[in-house]
């Protein structure tokens, strides 16, 4: 139950640009829903699973989702800017970048010489992955306003 539970974001993450993008509204309304569904999906687990939540767990668990929240509303503001198919390569990215030098420094996941070797080789290949990716042909014209390179305007 538990590999399905953490496989539903998997499957899920990908889409969240394209169907936000689709059924429309500006970022507050975007980042409104998702939450909502969120939360009903958290319910129904819940009371399926019946965890035992201490008050501690429940000051964690709201101080995460405040700030997943407001991260979310940033990556949609920034979507909304720069396009779906700029913004959720870099937004994507840049997450698992954050959370593999996380891993590393926080945890101690990187030990040996190879984990150091390998995991810098794989950050690299993510960069240029995430960069192709969200890289947009020339049309033989020069955009003047650059907002495209405004990476700030998700904040």
């Amino acid at each position: 139950m538990e590999i399905l539970i953490a496989l539903i974001p998997m499957v899920a993450w990908g889409s969240i640009g394209l169907v936000s993008g689709k059924i429309g509204g500006d970022a507050n309304q975007q980042t409104l829903g998702m939450t909502i569904g969120a939360f009903i999906f958290s319910l129904v687990v819940f009371f399926i699973v019946s965890p035992t939540i201490t008050p501690w767990i429940f000051l964690i668990g709201f101080l995460s989702g405040l700030a997943w929240s407001v991260g979310q509303n940033g990556q949609f503001h920034g979507m909304k800017f720069m396009g779906v198919s700029v913004g959720l390569p870099l937004s994507t990215g840049f997450q698992l970048i954050l959370n593999t030098i996380a891993g590393a420094v926080f945890f101690h996941e990187w030990t040996q010489t190879k984990d150091y070797v390998y995991g810098i080789i794989a950050l690299a290949l993510l960069v240029s992955g995430a960069y192709l990716t969200a890289r947009q042909d020339d049309e033989g014209k020069i955009d003047t306003d650059n907002k495209m390179l405004d990476f700030g305007k998700g904040f």
